[in-house]
């Protein structure tokens, strides 16, 4: 496998001309501390966001398509055609955490230069990634052969993540929400 960590540390080689997506612009070096937490050495931000894909789908590839397969309301397609996974897909496809697509498009297309360059170079490490052969254990048991990354894919995970992130905010963990305090 082209990206595999050897004694704590992955090194990406500086892409060569062979046709393939022209990242990274340079070498990078990523370190795994002991802790698990990779730490990325690009000298550059765009590598740096590539290194950062390439992590993401290294370390989180099921969960990242998994999500995807939520967000677009397709578990029951991928997974069995279950009552639960159909209840499932109703409730992600009410929320419409994916747009139109059209939206999201014209949207992309408002993002500064920079903000785009770094965004296509996240999405191109896990592409890279995703097509370097590696198939996690999760793939081969479910048999879900992965589809590719694209803008919409982040646009939703992010949309998930603050509907996460706004149900747990408002919890005080006692089942029930505290919108204000009574001093």
């Amino acid at each position: 496998m082209k990206y595999k960590f050897q004694h704590g540390e992955m090194r990406i080689r500086k892409a060569e001309g062979d046709g393939g997506s022209g990242l990274p612009h340079n070498d990078i070096r990523i370190i795994r501390h002991n802790s698990g937490i990779p730490v990325i050495k690009a000298l550059g931000l765009e590598d740096a966001y590539y290194g950062m894909g390439i992590m993401h789908a290294y370390d989180r590839m099921f969960q990242m398509w998994f999500v995807k397969v939520l967000s677009e309301g397709r578990a029951a397609e991928i997974f069995g055609d279950r009552e639960d996974l159909i209840n499932i897909d109703k409730y992600f496809r009410t929320l419409k955490f994916r747009s139109n697509g059209s939206s999201d498009k014209s949207r992309a297309s408002d993002f500064t230069d920079n903000f785009s360059k770094l965004l296509n170079a996240y999405i191109t490490g896990v592409e890279d990634f995703r097509k370097s052969g590696y198939v996690p254990f999760e793939f081969r048991v479910t048999g879900y052969k992965p589809e590719p990354w694209e803008q919409e894919d982040v646009f939703a995970l992010s949309r998930i993540m603050a509907y996460v992130g706004l149900g747990k905010s408002g919890s005080c963990g006692k089942g029930y929400c505290r919108c204000y305090s009574s001093g």
